[in-house]
């Protein structure tokens, strides 16, 4: 899970702590004292962590979640205990550190509705009481949150509350969009192009970064041509495709006049685009058997049109196409391999071809296969979910210079994900996915801490410490 126990306003907090010592001897720190307050435990803890005496921290706050008597204080001290348990250093396990870190946000400590949100939208957790934790969603989307809102309106538009409720999703993914959002964006893109609004779709698109649009229409493509939380409509998913470019179309192409012909400019094989296929079951017969054929460009187109809905096709039969496809060299493609994945089932033996085929591309220093790693780990399926494993994948990516890995390891390192936290480690590589144009990571690190004078990260802060809202 995404827990990030940061001590904002670390020097604050770190002069309290030395008040709260020097007032009390060493032998108080060794008793549990009677009558302090929340806050008095919460630092108490705080102090205790830093000292390695985990079990007195664990115990201090504990004291402070039975004590406190404002919301703000349970909520810290709740998250706090939460972060400890999640991740091994206090007693309790998994199952009550999810109970500590619902109960926080119940309480409206933001941090853990953050953290809630962002294993909920990675499938690592399942709320026991979804009702009343979208009423805290609600509260943090509507004070600003965009994820937030972005992960209501996928609930809207997937029916998890309910019916699907297209408008309601259209609402706040709007709200998200409003906060600079990208993936807000898109989607509310997506809405309007479901409802047949493409003007208006055109025109959200229009307002993202131009790295962004075609990735937009890419999403859009793809959201009509599965039904996925939308009418099905392949043919303008097949116009959307066109705009983003999943294939390239014939009048951006030239037809190939063999099957085995290599586009001079873009040094692959020259393939049908998605109106081609639309118009000419003669161009997908010969699509599909260049690619029984092995060739690697037509496995992935071919995997393209099945999932926009204008070839035939199952998902273990995508899962299989660009399986092909990445072990034929097209490992730019591992990132489709591993969302077609999600789509079958993980004992399907197209599931366990495409972890070999992924770890085999790794091995020959893809970057993209790395990364898809990452994701496949971070998620599950036919792999146990490892967020070690996968923060490690992410990191190899990083290293080669894949950006969204980049960002990734810069987030896996601020919050604690499958790695100690190091903040000076997340500093450095969410600036170098800043540098190459990663939209969000610019964003993040103007929420981080800022770095002491002189450029120095700032140092690493205690595990256990408290978060801040």
């Amino acid at each position: 899970m995404t827990v990030t126990p940061g001590w904002g306003h670390a020097g604050r907090r770190i002069a309290a702590a030395a008040l709260f010592t020097a007032m009390l001897p060493l032998a108080a720190l060794a008793a549990e004292p009677q009558g302090l307050s929340a806050r008095d435990y919460i630092v108490r803890a705080y102090v205790l962590q830093q000292r390695g005496d985990a079990a007195g921290a664990y115990a201090a706050l504990q004291a402070a979640a039975r004590n406190a008597g404002d919301r703000r204080d349970k909520g810290e001290a709740l998250y706090t205990l939460a972060v400890g348990e999640l991740s091994g250093r206090f007693p309790g396990g998994a199952a009550q550190g999810w109970a500590n870190l619902e109960q926080a946000a119940y309480a409206g400590w933001r941090p853990a509705i953050r953290d809630l949100a962002a294993a909920q939208q990675d499938r690592r957790y399942r709320p026991r009481d979804l009702p009343r934790l979208v009423k805290a969603y609600e509260i943090a989307a509507n004070s600003g949150s965009s994820s937030i809102a972005v992960l209501l309106g996928d609930m809207q538009r997937s029916g998890a509350l309910g019916r699907p409720d297209p408008a309601a999703a259209e609402r706040w993914y709007a709200k998200a969009a409003a906060g600079n959002s990208i993936t807000g964006t898109k989607r509310l893109a997506v809405m309007q192009a479901a409802r047949g609004d493409e003007a208006a779709a055109l025109a959200t698109v229009a307002g993202l970064p131009a790295a962004d649009r075609p990735s937009a229409y890419r999403e859009i493509a793809t959201a009509l041509s599965t039904g996925a939380g939308v009418p099905r409509n392949t043919r303008a998913a097949a116009q959307w495709a066109a705009r983003g470019g999943v294939v390239r179309t014939a009048r951006a192409e030239p037809r190939a006049t063999t099957r085995t012909k290599r586009s001079e400019t873009a040094g692959r094989t020259s393939l049908p685009g998605l109106d081609d296929l639309a118009r000419s079951p003669a161009e997908l017969a010969r699509l599909q058997r260049a690619a029984a054929g092995g060739d690697a460009a037509a496995a992935a187109r071919l995997a393209d049109a099945i999932e926009a809905g204008l070839a035939p096709g199952s998902p273990a039969e995508v899962v299989t196409l660009r399986v092909t496809a990445v072990g034929g060299g097209r490992a730019d493609v591992s990132d489709g391999l591993v969302r077609a994945v999600g789509t079958v089932a993980p004992t399907d033996p197209a599931a366990a071809a495409a972890v070999t085929t992924l770890k085999a591309a790794a091995d020959k220093g893809s970057g993209d296969a790395m990364a898809a790693l990452g994701r496949l780990y971070s998620s599950g399926g036919p792999v146990d979910t490892d967020l070690a494993t996968s923060t490690d994948w992410y990191r190899r990516a990083a290293e080669t210079g894949n950006t969204d890995a980049q960002f990734r390891t810069g987030m896996a390192y601020s919050g604690g994900v499958g790695v100690a936290p190091d903040p000076a480690a997340a500093r450095a590589w969410l600036q170098k996915a800043a540098a190459a144009g990663h939209p969000m990571a610019k964003t993040t690190l103007q929420q981080l801490d800022p770095a002491p004078a002189g450029g120095a990260a700032a140092p690493a802060p205690a595990p256990a410490a408290p978060a801040t809202q």
